[in-house]
């Protein structure tokens, strides 16, 4: 789901006769665009048009499991769904561990937080940043005994 911010467009004049246009959300913005831009210093900067309604993209979110524990992958442990390269924040994807004789499954771990310990777990995707990521569910299993 893309976000929608309001931009302003800034038109800069430089001494070399050089003029460009940029779209920022304040002055400042603008100059850093222009800087990345132009090698020299504007000369003159103005607010040309304001309240530019954009939409900004959500960042593309992946799924991946990993399955952890030693011996548990070369056993035959196994965790599903193995990838998903699209999902959106709020969606509900199904996770399924599989132990095989000899472990058993811990839980579901999202970096080093315990999300569950149910085998087949429903968890409701959350992501709070910017930039495009891979979300890494780990299947911790242990040897039985």
């Amino acid at each position: 789901m893309a976000t929608i911010t309001s931009l302003n467009q800034y038109k800069a004049a430089f001494p070399d006769s050089t003029e460009l246009s940029v779209a920022a959300g304040t002055m400042a913005d603008a100059l850093v665009a222009l800087a990345e831009a132009h090698a020299g210093e504007p000369s003159l900067i103005q607010k040309t048009v304001t309240g530019i309604a954009v939409a900004i993209p959500a960042p593309a979110i992946g799924i991946k499991t990993i399955v952890t524990g030693a011996g548990a992958v070369a056993a035959g442990c196994k965790a599903t769904p193995y990838t998903i390269s699209s999902v959106e924040n709020g969606d509900k994807v199904w996770f399924t561990a599989i132990a095989v004789e000899g472990f058993t499954f811990s839980g579901w771990y999202l970096g080093e937080e315990l999300q569950s310990t149910e085998e087949s777990y429903e968890a409701t995707i959350s992501y709070a940043g910017s930039t495009p990521t891979t979300l890494e569910y780990e299947a911790r299993f242990v040897v039985a005994g």
